[in-house]
């Protein structure tokens, strides 16, 4: 029973590591698309903005009953912010990157 346990929690954590590299990813191309190259972050600076973005998201949607349209608001703040860009810019990479990790979750890779 223990050893179900354990299995369970490490996918979940496999799962969240995945995820959030997957997010990383998208995040990463989406600015490559659509920022100028002097604006453009590493891959190492996107994996902390995903990681920022999926821990706030995450109190967020525990805390507060809006949380998913306040998540939403925040990821696009902190991309703005981040990534030096005005709103639209911002609001274009969420999508994009929304769009991206889209594609990518649906992709069937097999080990």
């Amino acid at each position: 029973m223990f050893y179900f346990l354990s299995f369970s929690l490490s996918s979940r954590i496999a799962n969240l590591l995945i995820s959030w590299f997957i997010l990383a990813i998208a995040v990463w191309l989406s600015q490559k698309l659509v920022l100028i190259k002097e604006k453009e972050k590493g891959f190492l600076s996107c994996l902390f903005l995903s990681l920022a973005g999926n821990l706030v998201g995450s109190v967020l949607i525990w805390i507060h009953p809006l949380g998913t349209v306040l998540v939403a608001f925040i990821w696009v703040l902190l991309i703005k912010v981040w990534f030096e860009t005005g709103w639209l810019q911002a609001i274009v990479i969420a999508a994009v990157a929304w769009v991206v990790e889209i594609v990518i979750s649906r992709l069937k890779i097999h080990f």
